[in-house]
């Protein structure tokens, strides 16, 4: 393990006893709840916020209640996915509607929520605001995906990429950049730079849901999945399969052939092409990096958990993430 994940750890750790603490101190009625939302997990968005306020000077204190207002939202969200989505299952363990039911996996929730808002004004009425922001996006994200489950082009794909997952992530740099005060210049660039960190991960999650296999089961194909399949490897694929592709949208085709053939693609490429996506997309984070008026090890540290985080998500599909080079 190199040093720069060695500190992505110790980041992990922090946000991990910071969160326990925080659970163990409150009697709620949907304790047990709350503590299942916030069960095991990569912490990424949380490690983002501590990362960057540590490299601009910021007080930790402010960035763990920043960083755990941020994975609240998360937890909450995936929850609430769940039971849109009717998967009864997450990562391999039972979905919070799943091991109690639904009425109490929304109201744990929805319950949950005000104490990210709290956390956050343990900070500033910015970071409230930021906060509060970041749920009207995202809430937007999940109207537009339920508006459209199929016919699905490459400006909305990207779009509720932008208001979901990438939304979260420019909100934890952004609370990062809060903890230590910068200017309003610095929080924009943080902003987009977590945009495009939240886009890379989105679309190698889409992509791992297919060689996991994780809709072979499922009656509705996730047509963002589809999408992203076509978009990232579009300049590769012969006609027959685009006319697949068409027929697919057109409802013609079923889901487990459509799998099959899905599967097959990511094994001719060995997933290289979503590689070359997400390092294209990746170029901008790191040309905004190196536009920060940090130093040489600050910008080195960025770009290390930009790699890190990215390669957390490759290793649950199998897939081998090299680092983007800078």
């Amino acid at each position: 393990m190199g040093v720069e994940n060695k500190k992505f750890e110790e980041y992990r750790e922090k946000i991990n006893l910071f969160i326990n603490e925080t659970l163990n101190g409150r009697n709620t009625p949907f304790s047990k709840q709350w503590k299942y939302i916030m069960g095991p997990g990569k912490r990424v968005r949380p490690v983002l916020t501590l990362m960057v306020s540590d490299i601009f000077g910021g007080d930790e204190i402010k960035a763990l209640n920043l960083g755990y207002a941020a994975e609240i939202t998360h937890g909450a969200s995936l929850a609430v996915d769940d039971i849109m989505d009717a998967d009864d299952e997450r990562r391999g363990a039972p979905s919070l509607h799943a091991l109690y039911d639904f009425a109490t996996a929304v109201v744990a929730s929805i319950g949950y929520l005000p104490i990210a808002l709290e956390s956050t004004f343990m900070n500033s009425s910015d970071s409230a605001k930021e906060l509060s922001k970041t749920w009207g996006i995202m809430s937007e994200g999940a109207i537009e995906e339920m508006m459209h489950p199929t016919n699905i082009g490459d400006k909305l794909y990207f779009d509720m990429i932008d208001k979901k997952t990438s939304r979260l992530f420019a909100c934890a740099a952004t609370f990062g950049g809060q903890a230590a005060g910068v200017n309003d210049s610095t929080i924009n660039k943080l902003a987009k730079i977590g945009t495009l960190i939240g886009r890379s991960f989105q679309m190698l999650d889409d992509i791992i849901d297919i060689i996991k296999g994780n809709d072979d089961d499922t009656e509705k194909l996730d047509f963002q999945v589809l999408m992203t399949v076509i978009h990232l490897k579009s300049s590769h694929v012969e006609k027959g399969v685009k006319d697949f592709f068409e027929d697919l949208e057109g409802g013609n085709l079923d889901t487990s052939k459509a799998i099959d053939l899905f599967t097959k693609l990511m094994e001719k490429t060995d997933a290289n092409e979503v590689k070359r996506k997400i390092n294209e997309t990746l170029s901008g984070a790191f040309s905004l990096i190196h536009s920060l008026n940090i130093d040489d090890d600050s910008k080195k540290l960025f770009i290390s958990y930009i790699n890190w985080c990215i390669s957390s998500m490759a290793e649950e599909g199998d897939i081998t993430w090299e680092g983007k080079k800078e």
